[in-house]
């Protein structure tokens, strides 16, 4: 079962939600998440005001997560990214980069990052190991001389809608440039 974003916006069991949410006194940090949220993301990301502070270019249409106006080739969804990672590490040496997966994330799992990043000409600085917040474990990190790489437990495809805490933390981490 999936609840569903109604025309007028609203979650037909968002009362329903909030109500055992408030109620309940072991939420542990998870997020009531709305379905309907993304009528809400996508009224933001179209705001002048934020696409000027992301710096976002000006689209002719509506920005929209689902759009028929972008048309992606198979062709290059096919391609892999590591030859980008490569350029950037030759290029920019001094560029920092954080990657990061929802430990429950199943549409890109992190033990395929892994992989992939294990294809890449990294040396590691610190092992793959847990990372803390509020006497829990948060998620595990790796410290590579070029990157990091970070999970965030409990989360899924989209860490800062099930786990905001947590990935706020490690963002906030890497923007401070402390280990988690």
């Amino acid at each position: 079962y999936e609840d569903v974003c109604t025309s007028d916006g609203v979650s037909q069991v968002e009362a329903l939600l909030r109500s055992l949410v408030a109620a309940s006194s072991a939420h542990q940090g998870g997020v009531e998440q709305s379905p309907c949220i993304d009528n809400d993301v996508r009224a933001y990301l179209n705001r002048d005001d934020v696409q000027t502070a992301i710096h976002a270019r000006r689209l002719p249409y509506a920005w929209s997560e689902c759009t028929d106006q972008v048309q992606y080739s198979s062709t290059d969804m096919a391609r892999s990214m590591l030859p980008v990672y490569t350029w950037l590490f030759r290029e920019a040496p001094q560029l920092r980069i954080l990657i990061f997966s929802g430990s429950v994330d199943s549409v890109v799992p992190f033990p395929g990052t892994r992989v992939w990043l294990s294809k890449l000409p990294l040396t590691m600085q610190s092992a793959f190991s847990p990372w803390s917040l509020d006497g829990q474990v948060g998620g595990r990190s790796v410290a590579y001389d070029r990157l990091s790489f970070t999970t965030v437990r409990g989360a899924g495809h989209m860490c800062p809608g099930t786990q905001p805490r947590r990935t706020q933390h490690m963002f906030e981490s890497f923007l401070a440039n402390t280990p988690l």
